[in-house]
């Protein structure tokens, strides 16, 4: 088994709401290639994986209990990505951004600065678990901010967050860097 897996998830959109999929499709060969060179598997997700989670503004939950199946199934090393997310750098190795707990890059955004989860890299522990399970259990939290408000709560409170550089979740217009791995 690849102790490393990349997971991507949407949903196809009835209503034209949330609907990333064709965002998906145009990454998914990219990513593929990326996790077959590293060894990496390759979670590529379309739908939800629990149905309370099918409103547009409660999808970002989702993305917890993929990681979490991924924790349970005992992958060492554990990269979510936003289907807004494109693996710019081939070559480095994602593991290189995984920290002891759970890595997030600093979002200086006007409206708040915050870790942004639409790129998440960690390392399996129990630390990450009960992290984890503390974050799905915040759900429905507030819905301006969703899944992302609760996440900046609790890893405020936490020690197994940990700001990685912006090269792991470069954004353009606020922290674009020129030697970005993900964009």
């Amino acid at each position: 088994m690849n102790n490393a897996i990349l997971i991507q998830q949407c949903w196809k959109g009835d209503n034209g709401h949330g609907d990333y999929y064709p965002l998906m499709e145009l990454t998914k060969e990219r990513n593929q290639e990326y996790c077959k060179k590293h060894n990496f598997y390759f979670l590529y997700h379309v739908g939800t994986v629990d149905p309370k989670y099918s409103d547009v503004h409660d999808g970002g939950w989702v993305k917890i209990e993929l990681i979490q199946e991924a924790l349970k199934k005992g992958y060492q090393y554990i990269v979510w990505l936003d289907v807004d997310a494109l693996i710019r750098d081939m070559d480095t190795d994602l593991r290189d951004a995984c920290p002891n707990g759970i890595g997030a890059c600093w979002m200086r955004i006007p409206q708040l600065d915050h870790w942004n989860v639409g790129v998440l890299y960690m390392q399996n522990s129990d630390a990450v678990k009960d992290f984890f399970n503390e974050w799905l259990a915040s759900y429905p939290g507030e819905k301006q901010w969703m899944e992302q408000g609760e996440f900046n709560k609790l890893a405020m409170k936490s020690k197994v967050v940990e700001t990685i550089s912006d090269r792991w979740n470069s954004t353009f217009n606020y922290n674009l860097v020129p030697d970005a791995v993900v964009l």
